[in-house]
């Protein structure tokens, strides 16, 4: 996720592409421990996501949207 973030923020800083940039983050299917697992996954991405706004929230302007289909 973290790859992603990057590569979104190189393409606008230089104005290539879209003003639309999707990623993916799995393994959210945790039936055996769903506490521990989810857990750890939601403050991996709420902190890529942190991190990401706070370099790019000067420069840009950025709506962020996170859905779950699981």
């Amino acid at each position: 996720m973290n790859s992603v973030f990057r590569f979104a923020k190189v393409l606008m800083n230089n104005n290539i592409g879209r003003s639309f940039y999707m990623g993916g983050y799995g393994g959210y299917d945790t039936h055996g421990d769903q506490f521990n697992g989810l857990n750890r996954n939601i403050n991996f991405v709420t902190t890529a996501v942190t991190n990401f706004f706070n370099e790019v929230k000067d420069t840009q302007d950025v709506t962020i949207v996170i859905f779950s289909e699981f």
